[in-house]
């Protein structure tokens, strides 16, 4: 696997999980937000039902006549808005603490998710420091590279002219012994075919 092939698929799985701790983000806020409605329900439940106590007792004060009736249908009516307004509340209540667990998951995920993030934001740091150490080796051994075929290319232009020297040197003394000719032209014909 090469170092660019870590690094892409490290940037992927980081946007990945970005998007993942924005998910996470977006589903708290939306969390926090149904609260503050519930909240604001509970709230103004209470008021109307201290509104309707109040006005059952203007209602009794202002008709005194019918004073039994209405005492009876406002005691009911009091009576079903406070079973209406407990249920709610206890509804809200329920609904409220299941909102603060997932709230305490999401939390916990959304640490996880971000300390994953940070993991892979030191893994992609590393991964490039050493693709950088790698690539300056790299280039290193292909200056080592150059200077090896540098090297060799000078070795064999030296060699070649060592070997015309000894020609020359075997064609010179070639020429001053005769019997000995014979053996000379034996030795360069070996080195002409190596």
């Amino acid at each position: 696997m090469t170092s660019t092939h870590c690094a892409e698929k490290t940037n992927a799985d980081s946007r990945i999980t970005d998007d993942i701790i924005e998910t996470l983000k977006k589903n708290n806020d939306e969390l926090n937000n149904d609260l503050i409605v519930l909240k604001k329900l509970v709230y103004m439940l209470n008021v109307e039902l201290e509104l309707r106590e109040s006005a059952s007792r203007n209602v009794i004060a202002t008709a005194p006549l019918n004073l039994k009736f209405k005492n009876d249908y406002l005691t009911k009516l009091s009576t079903d808005l406070k079973l209406i307004h407990a249920k709610e509340i206890q509804t809200l209540k329920t609904r409220l603490k299941t909102l603060e667990s997932l709230k305490c998951d999401l939390e916990i995920k959304l640490s996880t998710v971000t300390s994953e993030r940070d993991h892979l934001l030191g893994f992609t740091s590393a991964m490039k420091t050493e693709a950088r150490q790698i690539n300056t080796k790299l280039k290193s051994m292909e200056n080592e590279l150059e200077m090896s075929k540098k090297n060799e290319n000078d070795t064999r232009l030296q060699l070649m002219k060592s070997m015309s020297f000894i020609r020359e040197l075997v064609s010179s003394q070639n020429l001053k012994t005769s019997p000995q000719k014979s053996f000379a032209n034996a030795d360069t014909s070996s080195y002409h075919s190596n």
